[in-house]
């Protein structure tokens, strides 16, 4: 089953991202940023995407391991990681998307 990462910081900023496309999960020194990077999603031209959230101090291990756990054992294929229009979240320590999504 293909799954979606979905973000959202506004109506016009928004996206869903295959899961087959994550690269990696940085998180920051100071333990209270999340980088969401993505390989090739200018459909193989070699485009990447990165996305920022927010997460509680110290608590940014704790939502990595409930977006690891999602992934790996849920079974909707639509997971929201953060959407600040619905105010929905993975988890209770991930507070906002922090940047725009957008291609670098």
């Amino acid at each position: 089953m293909n799954k979606f990462l979905y973000f959202a910081n506004s109506a016009t900023d928004a996206g869903a991202i295959p899961v087959s496309l994550l690269r990696e999960i940085q998180i920051s020194a100071s333990s209270d940023l999340l980088r969401f990077k993505f390989k090739d999603v200018g459909d193989g031209i070699g485009q990447e995407i990165s996305i920022s959230c927010s997460t509680t101090e110290d608590k940014a291990d704790k939502v990595v391991s409930s977006i690891a756990n999602e992934i790996e054992f849920g079974t909707n294929p639509f997971i929201v990681i953060a959407d600040e229009i619905n105010n929905e979240f993975i988890h209770p320590d991930l507070l906002s998307v922090d940047t725009s999504i957008s291609l670098t």
